[in-house]
């Protein structure tokens, strides 16, 4: 059983169900049209309620149901960085960290493993890399070269 704080387009789903089949997904997802577009993937599919569990709000909004998660994983939007959402703002980093950052927090120590730029990772005083991601660049990023990301454990 996985909780997943951001879904985001489903690249996880779906990489989490091709290695677990039988396998619970847990993910929160605060804007509605990559909610519903994750709800499409989750009914063409064929994934149960029972299998895959979607929630359409923000992560520190998300009520925990008491699940004996065996990893929480993510890919966490950066704050000043990326527009996932419309209807998810902060008025500051600060806020951001007091309230996002937080609810993935309280998960410290529980199998929890976060990507996220290095440079964030050291603001957030996260220094406990478990691995390292090598990816191409996105359009929001143009620098030149590959990526190379930690996999923080917190």
């Amino acid at each position: 059983m996985v909780l997943d704080p951001c879904c985001g387009f489903g690249g996880r789903l779906l990489g989490f169900k091709s290695q677990y089949p039988d396998g619970i997904y847990i993910g929160c997802e605060p804007n509605i049209e990559t909610y519903n577009e994750l709800l499409k993937l989750k009914e063409s599919s064929e994934w149960s309620d029972g299998h895959v569990k979607l929630y359409n709000c923000k992560f520190e909004d998300f009520v925990n149901e008491n699940y004996n998660y065996d990893l929480i994983f993510t890919s966490i939007p950066y704050y000043d960085r990326e527009i996932y959402s419309n209807n998810t703002e902060y008025e500051s980093f600060n806020e951001w960290r007091n309230t996002f950052i937080a609810s993935i927090e309280r998960y410290r120590g529980m199998n929890c493993y976060i990507n996220a730029p290095q440079e964030l990772c050291e603001n957030l005083g996260w220094n406990i890399v478990d691995t390292y991601i090598k990816s191409n660049r996105s359009h929001f990023d143009k620098k030149d070269g590959s990526k190379r990301e930690p996999i923080i454990k917190i």
